[in-house]
């Protein structure tokens, strides 16, 4: 008992010198750290927080990113705080590891904080997992009155991150101007290419920042292309932003006259693809019948596009060759938007990470308009871009579920191929993420990639209980779609994803209260889903895995029924109760806590379902088992490998979890 009180009060002493910390509290702070035993003061002082919090600073260091140097002082006089101490950080969307007391202050801006610290010793080049430092967060956050105090007292201002992304790089992206002008008055290399060969003035005219274009032009800097074969003039053009976009193409002897053309006819494309308001399809055309006059106002040399086959996605739409075409779609809004995808597609490159947006967003357009076929094909689309290129599309298929949900809703004609491609690109993400969660299991848990598995999971269930619900509504099934679907169940069942507590598909199948998505699916997808469940037992999915919890699927299926059941869920349960028993599931399994299923409910009616099963189904071997561990008889090693786990099925806390 004692163990467990000075547990509780430790827990608290972190809760309070912490709050106290973040708060600005030195007094209370220096209070509560007095009463503790010397020995763990400083543990205290340097161990990171609650999980509760978005970041696990310790509490000297959320103090330096609070901005309380009070604090930091009366740390640093009476305690033995580590200034080099590092721990994770959320900070303005993105997650950072091996932050120091000192980048805390500086990205947070604390200049009084920044100098406590600097002259208590902290090292001032100290980078992050990322080779971030300190005034690296300060250009982050536009302070040039940290950057020249860290600079001054010892700050390499060069140093590039772990992508070769300059300080001088990140200041022109955000549009810290007066940052940027230091920075090259220091002798900054204004050319200097990053990983994916972006320059300064790439992410300046990305950014928007028409001055800091100006004055990075008008110092020397060059246009280079980046990874994408993508100049800043091209990069400003994707984003929209005209004005910069103009710096470009007024600037004497920078661009040639294709460059211009390109640079225009992008603008015009992403104008119309972002359609920020009324103005903006009359803007695009503008901006597109520029760069075709442009094409044609040297009759002897016409400068023709070079076009790609036309993408279905597109309505095999041909781009404009001529100016007369041109006139022709001005107010022509589908013509407009086709082009504009088209045009996108041309210039940026299939490969372009946000290429996809404004076709996933189109898409949106035509759904809300009762376009479904239209929404259906501009998504394939996005969905075949991006997972050809290796990127995550953990949202392109939750909102292919809720699509083909609505659609089988409304009645809409739903096409199995279209579904089942779907499907299969669901096993390609399952796939990927499973190599993607092994290829950081030393470095402990990634709470983003477990999210997508979540949800890819979720996604893929949802669609494989569309395709039965299609399959029971709609025959003949032509014979090769059949053999498609069952190819695809029996990759998901193989794969053995798991969600974050252990529930395979199969769980999930059986789960009445699985949490179902808002738009759409709740009315239509409900679970227990008998046919679901049918199909995945067909295709080799096994009854007895178990969850983090020991549940096996009878577990789930029994103890999630809502109380009084209706006279349609005691149907659908005892339905798939027998087909799970029929596949093999044990009726008498314990979970960890030594409940069998019918032991999972309080349901009278339920349990007395369960009992009849128990009855019929109960063989020797299971009665010897539950013997064998009641009794607490050893076992391993003395009976052969497959009876060690059909007892283990049958006894508490044993159960090998998976993955």
């Amino acid at each position: 008992m004692g163990k467990k009180r000075y547990q509780i009060s430790n827990d608290y002493l972190r809760e309070i010198v912490y709050t106290s910390a973040k708060d600005g509290m030195p007094i209370l702070l220096y209070g509560y750290l007095c009463g503790v035993n010397p020995k763990i003061q400083n543990i205290i002082i340097n161990q990171g927080n609650l999980a509760g919090e978005k970041h696990t600073l310790s509490p000297f260091m959320v103090a330096a990113y609070n901005g309380h140097a009070n604090v930091l002082k009366m740390l640093l006089e009476r305690f033995k705080p580590d200034l080099e101490n590092e721990c994770p950080l959320y900070y303005d969307g993105m997650f950072i590891e091996g932050v120091t007391a000192l980048w805390c202050a500086a990205g947070a801006g604390h200049l009084e904080c920044v100098k406590v610290l600097v002259k208590a010793g902290a090292d001032v080049n100290h980078w992050t997992q990322s080779h971030s430092t300190p005034v690296r967060a300060a250009c982050h956050l536009g302070r040039l009155d940290i950057v020249k105090y860290l600079m001054a007292h010892g700050a390499d201002i060069v140093l590039p991150n772990m992508y070769n992304n300059t300080c001088l790089m990140l200041a022109a992206h955000r549009g810290h101007q007066d940052v940027v002008e230091f920075l090259m008055n220091e002798g900054m290399d204004i050319n200097m290419e990053s990983r994916c060969g972006a320059t300064a003035l790439s992410y300046a005219a990305e950014g928007g920042h028409m001055e800091i274009c100006e004055l990075l032009i008008n110092s020397g800097a060059v246009m280079t292309k980046n990874d994408y074969e993508l100049t800043p003039v091209l990069l400003a053009a994707e984003r929209a932003h005209s004005t910069t976009v103009n710096v470009f193409l007024e600037y004497p002897g920078l661009m040639t006259k294709n460059e211009k053309i390109e640079a225009l006819e992008l603008l015009g494309a992403s104008v119309a693809a972002n359609e920020k308001d009324a103005q903006s399809l009359p803007k695009a055309h503008t901006y597109l019948m520029a760069a075709m006059e442009m094409r044609h106002d040297d009759p002897d040399t016409v400068l023709r596009k070079t076009l790609d086959p036309p993408i279905a996605a597109y309505d095999n739409w041909v781009e404009c060759q001529t100016v007369t075409e041109m006139q022709a779609i001005r107010h022509n809004v589908n013509s407009i938007y086709m082009e504009a995808l088209a045009v996108r597609e041309r210039i940026l490159g299939r490969k372009f990470p946000d290429l996809v947006a404004p076709v996933i967003y189109h898409g949106a357009v035509c759904a809300d308009h009762g376009r479904y076929d239209r929404c259906e094909d501009l998504w394939h689309h996005a969905l075949f871009l991006r997972q050809s290129n290796g990127y995550p599309v953990t949202r392109d298929l939750q909102r292919f579920a809720q699509l083909f949900a609505q659609m089988f809703t409304i009645r809409y004609p739903l096409r199995l191929p279209n579904v089942i491609t779907v499907l299969s690109s669901c096993v390609v993400e399952m796939a990927r993420t499973t190599k993607r969660m092994n290829a950081i299991v030393s470095k402990g848990s990634n709470e983003d990639i477990i999210d997508e598995v979540d949800s890819n999971i979720i996604s893929t269930l949802y669609i494989i209980c569309l395709i039965t619900k299609i399959m029971k509504s709609r025959k003949p099934i032509d014979q090769e779609d059949l053999k498609q679907i069952y190819k695809l169940v029996k990759e998901v069942v193989f794969l053995d994803m798991r969600l974050r507590d252990g529930q395979t598909i199969l769980h999930l199948a059986c789960n009445g209260a699985l949490p179902l998505d808002e738009f759409r699916t709740r009315d239509l997808l409900g679970f227990p889903c008998p046919d679901t469940v049918k199909l995945l037992l067909h295709c080799g999915a096994s009854t007895n895995d178990v969850d983090f919890d020991g549940n096996n699927t009878l577990h789930v299926l029994i103890n999630n029924v809502r109380d009084p059941p209706s006279r349609h869920v005691t149907v659908t349960l005892e339905y798939v109760l027998n087909r799970l028993i029929r596949a093999g599931a044990h009726v008498d399994a314990v979970n960890d806590s030594g409940r069998t299923p019918r032991k999972s409910t309080d349901i009278k009616s339920i349990q007395n379902i369960v009992r009849s099963y128990e009855v019929r189904e109960m063989k020797l071997a299971c009665l010897a088992a539950h013997r064998v561990a009641r009794s607490k008889i050893e076992y391993e090693e003395m009976v052969p490998k497959h009876l060690e786990s059909f007892i283990e099925m049958h006894s508490a806390n044993v159960h090998s979890h998976g993955n």
